[in-house]
């Protein structure tokens, strides 16, 4: 296995992602897992993860593109977690920076290729599994996973025949997005027309950063569900 972390290239560089990033790789390789890492070229993200992909592909021995973006921090088993899951895609959970947080998960509302995020499910789940709830990234052992129709990029990885299989279908790859849906929302829709599953393993927990990270804690603190929403 080999696996190509890929970050896009934005104008703030947090050393914290930098310094995350790393430490998964130095679990990865004590673990038997080989990376390496390409970076896009300052543009829009959607063109910058196009640029990710094509570097990748000119790899041939690599087996797995990870996705990192570059405002999110990671524990050191990130990686490392997510590949023993073997999964077409799989990707860490993470929330919104927003003064309420939202799950960067989702699935398909109506036909118009609208989106909800499944922030209620993911919260029931952390509360039925009793999972430890932190205030920055961390890495649960055999916490459950959830199939979900779109993940956000934080830290999400994808397999080869995934990628060549939408690249051969789809030649515009990251850059057929539509109006309303991001580039990882459309990457999400052409891999389930192709019949590859997308999951989010809530064992692996991101920070997102902003002027804090935002954390599962932060999520968990400021949500309250009322009955039947």
């Amino acid at each position: 296995m080999q696996i190509t972390i890929g970050t896009c290239r934005e104008r703030i560089a947090y050393w914290e992602n930098v310094d995350s990033v790393a430490g998964a790789q130095r679990f990865a390789a004590i673990n038997g897992i080989a990376t390496g890492v390409v970076a896009s070229y300052p543009t829009y993200l959607h063109i910058g993860r196009q640029q990710l992909v094509d570097m990748f592909l000119e790899c041939e021995e690599a087996t797995h593109l990870c996705f990192v973006d570059s405002d999110n921090t990671l524990p050191k088993e990130a990686i490392w977690a997510l590949a023993q899951r073997d999964l077409p895609i799989v990707g860490a959970l993470y929330f919104g920076r927003r003064s309420l947080p939202e799950a960067v998960a989702k699935k398909w509302v109506g036909d118009d290729g609208g989106s909800r995020s499944v922030s209620k499910t993911i919260r029931e789940l952390i509360l039925s599994h009793e999972l430890h709830i932190a205030h920055g990234p961390q890495y649960i052992e055999n916490a459950p996973i959830l199939e979900v129709d779109v993940i956000g990029f934080g830290c999400t990885l994808v397999k080869r025949e995934v990628i060549e299989s939408i690249v051969h279908t789809y030649t515009n790859g990251f850059g057929d997005c539509g109006p309303i849906m991001g580039e990882d929302a459309e990457f999400c829709r052409l891999a389930q027309r192709l019949g590859y599953s997308i999951h989010v393993d809530l064992g692996v927990q991101l920070g997102h950063l902003r002027t804090y990270q935002v954390s599962v804690a932060d999520f968990m603190s400021v949500h309250e569900w009322v009955e039947g929403e």
